[in-house]
């Protein structure tokens, strides 16, 4: 375990059209890891961040050696199969995390779309990311519009929450139940209202 690195587990929460995403490009912008390692099939990131999106392996291999971000997209290796190119992409991210120094951030959008609710329901890569990868420096931003989906290994070791307006009951019952109020979350302003919690 490394203990000189506090991990780091967000989950940006919100409805569509909320913020969610400015957020998380805020986030990845401030947080500066020297590692950045982003799933991006609907290529969203590398749109609005002016990145190219990584490919193959050749491209994963060289991204990481010249310390440059990855924004993953999985249509190449993974045609019609995002959920197993998803599987890929964290075990990859933690394979490659072991042998390199320093912080590494992970970010995925919609982290709802490739996991299921039940303990078991989460790629074995990140499983390994969650259960160990404090070891390894690695940290973790997810985002989801529904975040009563999000699998429980996931949400029982988040260190903050931030949320966007919501007005659906699941939505706000699961906020509820993680200390927010849920007239404040349902009222915020659109877009860009938000609230933060630590955990």
């Amino acid at each position: 375990m490394n203990y000189d690195h506090r991990a780091v587990r967000i989950l940006i929460t919100g409805k569509s059209g909320t913020g969610k995403t400015t957020e998380i490009i805020r986030r990845i912008r401030s947080e500066s890891p020297r590692y950045l390692f982003v799933f991006d099939p609907e290529l969203e990131f590398c749109r609005k961040m002016r990145h190219e999106p990584t490919r193959t392996m050749e491209q994963l291999t060289l991204r990481v050696r010249s310390r440059l971000p990855v924004f993953f997209d999985p249509v190449k290796l993974y045609p019609g199969r995002i959920s197993e190119g998803f599987g890929f992409f964290v075990r990859w991210c933690y394979e490659v995390s072991r042998s390199v120094d320093g912080r590494k951030l992970v970010v995925v959008d919609e982290i709802q779309r490739f996991t299921d609710t039940m303990r078991s329901g989460i790629p074995h890569g990140l499983e390994l990311i969650m259960d160990t990868g404090r070891r390894e420096e690695i940290d973790t931003l997810f985002a989801s519009q529904r975040p009563n989906q999000v699998n429980d290994r996931i949400r029982s070791q988040l260190t903050q929450i931030v949320t966007f307006a919501h007005t659906d009951a699941l939505q706000l019952d699961w906020l509820e139940k993680d200390g927010f109020n849920r007239e404040q979350v349902a009222g915020l302003k659109v877009p860009g209202g938000r609230l933060e919690r630590l955990l």
